[in-house]
């Protein structure tokens, strides 16, 4: 994946749900970021699988907000507006 500026974020979140042993929200996005090579392909998994981890509203107040935060700047990349 591109270096791009919400890697560390994603990163980050996925850093925590390993140190947890968290693996319904792994199981959602580490796919999607390992995959995604910075084309808008991969960028619109990624999107994906945020969308379905806010739909699941399983993660802590702090996490679910990091992905509300997350969320605009890849729909940003897929979209490149």
């Amino acid at each position: 994946m591109e270096d791009h500026p919400v890697n560390g974020p994603l990163n980050a979140l996925i850093e925590a749900w390993c140190d947890r042993r968290d693996l319904r929200p792994l199981a959602l996005l580490l796919p999607a970021c390992t995959s995604n090579f910075g084309l808008t392909d991969g960028w619109t998994e990624v999107m994906e699988a945020l969308y379905d981890l806010r739909a699941r509203g399983r993660l802590p107040d702090d996490e679910e907000a990091e992905v509300e935060r997350i969320i605009p700047i890849v729909e940003r990349m897929v979209y490149r507006t």
